[in-house]
């Protein structure tokens, strides 16, 4: 799918990164992969089901830190979303790390343009808590750069020529392992925030002042940047809610230094307010000329590209000095690197 969102017009292409027993990186949404795949159906995979508590949330089934490699390859990719077409489940291997990179580098060969990465580290502290990690002396964040350096990407700063040929970012939701990362690598930052308590400190001005330290990118939950009817549940269950207004949140990170990206932007009316008729153009009209978000990660990469492009068109003017346009996960900053290409 990562390919598809590649020749739809993502700039960048994302996953989620999970550590295996054997600490291989693979990408699934959750180290629990029930939802996600068919380890509820593959009888000897399925017999090692158990509670765990990732995070302080209890959680019961198959998870990817207690299966080995070996094991994920009998596994298949499956669509969490039970109201998305399934035609696809079972139809494709649960992709690997390095599979992923290899996507990414091919696609920039296909469409002649760079394709960047933007890989999400989940619970990168409960990760590092595995005994398989401390046995191994290893840490989450050291098994992504080397994957990541392994895979061709990772090797430059931020906005140089090299990095502009192959560029990369990681997201996450932990400061620590953005600063961590940072301190190891050159590799962007994104730091990930969503309407829990843990992100409130985080969005005081001194918090996104603090984030600037260490990341480009700040990556909220979309409803952070709106005000709404439903008491602020998170972006998935803003179809349910009218929009009220807007938060001055993109203005202050702005002023901060830092790029707006906010997530996940999907075209189903579960995921798009009420308030614009459930259209996503107009949810990204708002986003985009209203609120002056930087980027977006989303689900349809087709819909980003024809609403950029038919918004703004191919040379898309001034804006494209500060608005780097989103497909999948997109702030490539143009006007840094002067590709003639169509920007997306």
């Amino acid at each position: 799918m990562c390919r598809a969102a590649a020749r739809q017009g993502a700039d960048f292409i994302e996953c989620d990164v999970v550590v295996t027993a054997d600490l291989t990186l693979i990408c699934r949404h959750e180290p629990v992969l029930d939802f996600t795949s068919n380890a509820a159906d593959v009888p000897h995979i399925a017999a090692r089901a158990r509670d765990a508590e990732i995070d302080g949330e209890r959680v019961h089934g198959v998870l990817a830190s207690d299966l080995t490699s070996e094991d994920i390859r009998a596994l298949r990719a499956r669509q969490r979303f039970a109201f998305r077409p399934l035609r696809w489940d079972d139809q494709f291997r649960v992709a690997t790390f390095a599979e992923y990179l290899e996507v990414a580098r091919n696609a920039t060969r296909e469409l002649g343009r760079p394709v960047g990465v933007a890989p999400e580290l989940k619970h990168p502290a409960w990760h590092n808590a595995l005994p398989a990690l401390q046995d191994a002396g290893a840490t989450i964040e050291g098994l992504f750069l080397d994957a990541l350096r392994k895979g061709g990407f990772g090797e430059h700063a931020y906005g140089t020529e090299g990095w502009r040929r192959r560029p990369a970012l990681v997201q996450c939701t932990e400061p620590e392992s953005l600063r961590r990362l940072k301190a190891m690598s050159q590799v962007p930052g994104v730091q990930l925030a969503d309407r829990g308590n843990a992100s409130a400190k985080m969005l005081t001005d001194a918090g996104l002042r603090d984030v600037a330290k260490y990341a480009i990118v700040l990556s909220p939950d979309k409803t952070l940047l709106v005000e709404s009817d439903g008491g602020g549940r998170g972006a998935d269950d803003l179809g349910h809610e009218h929009v009220t207004g807007i938060s001055d949140l993109t203005q202050r990170a702005h002023a901060a230094g830092l790029l707006v990206v906010p997530w996940t932007f999907r075209n189903e009316r579960e995921f798009t307010p009420i308030t614009w008729q459930h259209d996503p153009w107009m949810e990204l009209a708002m986003f985009y000329e209203v609120l002056g978000v930087d980027g977006a990660f989303t689900d349809f990469p087709g819909t980003h590209t024809r609403f950029v492009d038919r918004t703004w068109g191919e040379a898309l003017g001034p804006r494209a000095q500060r608005m780097p346009s989103n497909r999948l996960a997109a702030w490539l900053p143009w006007a840094d690197a002067g590709a003639a290409h169509d920007p997306t």
